[in-house]
């Protein structure tokens, strides 16, 4: 058995159009790996936290949403740094 070409492994031969191939070979390759990261603080595992600094020169953490609420009342050196999350937007 041969190895099929291009235009016979995406159906181009095979009177497909063109839009339903690449929606076709679209989803064969939108998999995505679901990451997880634990809290600085609590250690709870967890798929968005949030990168912040309380100190006024300390390091950089990445904290959950209930353990952020806590640290930014009434902290006077409270920084936020960004959002990551398990599932990016790609």
């Amino acid at each position: 058995m041969s190895t099929p070409t291009h235009r016979e492994y995406f159906g181009f031969n095979s009177g497909r159009t063109f839009e339903s191939a690449w929606v076709c070979q679209k989803t064969m390759v939108k998999i995505k790996r679901i990451r997880y990261k634990n809290c600085s603080r609590c250690v709870s595992q967890e798929d968005t936290l949030f990168r912040v600094r309380v100190e006024k020169d300390g390091d950089w953490i990445f904290v959950c949403r209930n353990c952020l609420e806590t640290l930014k009342a009434g902290n006077p050196h409270y920084q936020y740094g960004g959002t990551w999350k398990s599932k990016k937007r790609h």
